[in-house]
């Protein structure tokens, strides 16, 4: 596992991905190759 990676989504994303299939489709495309799931943040880090 990475350190942004889980083995099972999180409850709030898999409440997300319910409610949009394009989402669902692209976690199940992301776990097929990484193995793992993304972890969801509100926003991403700023770093230039």
């Amino acid at each position: 596992m990475t350190e942004l990676g889980t083995p099972k989504p999180s409850d709030e994303l898999r409440e997300l991905a319910a409610r949009r299939p394009h989402l669902r489709n692209h976690l199940k495309k992301f776990r097929q190759i990484t193995g793992e799931f993304p972890i969801l943040i509100d926003e991403p880090p700023f770093s230039f």
